[in-house]
């Protein structure tokens, strides 16, 4: 089934902020060769290179933003704040002793920076009267009813983005080609999906997720998979710090069952290995993705 997703500010820089999937908005089987790992590669962008852009596509918002007459202040990415990958806690679960010290970092509260970093300009946008709110969402996204770039992940999603108006303006001033950018980013932003399905589907993952449940079993948990036990996890301790003794417990006989049957292990190696399947498959989405954010990070630097 496709959802269809309209892209805001905030999940157009999701992708350099947090682990999100998107980031746009603009005007038996024999392992593959170890060649394709440099293709790989590829889809990867340093944390340097991340925060450069984050900041560039911010300072481009918000003096386009200026221009219009409204103000725009996100605060700016620090050389000191980390960025998540978005499959490091599926991909090791078996670290016992993170598990011992942390938990699943559930029931922590999220830090101030990371939660309140958009709280203020959204406090800005609400002081607005309706009709400079109205205003505002022109400068920022373009008339109402305006073209749009649209792209489709088939069985996923179809995504667009505006064409007019500042966040258009501003990634198309740093990445160049808008729409070609919007199309690339988007499928290879949106790759977990099918490199997650061909994982879970292998033998090798199958059978390594039973030896796992039957662990789990034993210490009296009836979890069929590890989503399962994040789900659970989120219901029972997300926001509560007084549930972090229960939830310690449970990560660790998690942890525990994960090395000893060599779940994450296993599941490492597919990951990998689809993912450079995937990369050669789309080679020219990759090499695309590459250029584009080589180029878009010469642009950053003279902006910040």
């Amino acid at each position: 089934m496709t959802s269809a997703h309209r892209l805001g500010p905030a999940m157009t820089l999701g992708f350099f902020l947090a682990p999100a999937l998107l980031s746009t908005g603009c005007s038996g089987d024999p392992g593959p060769p170890p060649g394709d790992t440099r293709l790989a590669a590829a889809l990867i962008v340093p944390d340097d290179s991340r925060r450069l852009l984050t900041n560039a596509e911010l300072f481009l918002l918000s003096r386009c933003m200026r221009r219009n007459g409204f103000r725009y202040t996100y605060p700016l990415i620090g050389p000191d704040e980390k960025f998540s990958d978005p499959m490091e806690r599926e991909l090791r679960r078996d670290d016992v002793e993170k598990a011992r010290r942390e938990g699943y970092g559930i029931s922590d509260p999220w830090p101030e920076k990371a939660s309140h970093r958009f709280d203020r300009q959204e406090e800005y946008r609400r002081s607005l009267t309706k009709r400079q709110r109205e205003k505002y969402e022109i400068a920022l996204y373009g008339r109402p009813g305006a073209r749009t770039i649209k792209t489709e992940i088939p069985g996923f999603l179809t995504a667009s983005a505006p064409t007019e108006g500042c966040m258009a303006e501003a990634q198309g001033e740093l990445y160049g080609d808008c729409n070609r950018w919007f199309r690339v980013s988007t499928f290879v932003h949106t790759r977990f999906k099918a490199i997650g399905e061909r994982t879970k589907a292998d033998p090798k993952y199958i059978g390594v997720t039973r030896d796992w449940q039957t662990c789990m079993a034993k210490k009296g948990y009836a979890y069929k998979d590890f989503s399962e036990v994040t789900h659970d996890s989120l219901d029972k301790f997300s926001g509560r710090p007084e549930k972090k003794r229960e939830e310690i417990r449970l990560a660790v006989d998690d942890a525990e069952c994960d090395r000893q049957v060599g779940r994450s292990k296993v599941h490492r190696g597919l990951f990998d290995k689809y993912t450079q399947a995937w990369a050669k498959q789309n080679e020219a989405n990759v090499i695309a993705y590459r250029d584009l954010t080589a180029q878009a990070v010469q642009r950053a630097k003279p902006l910040v």
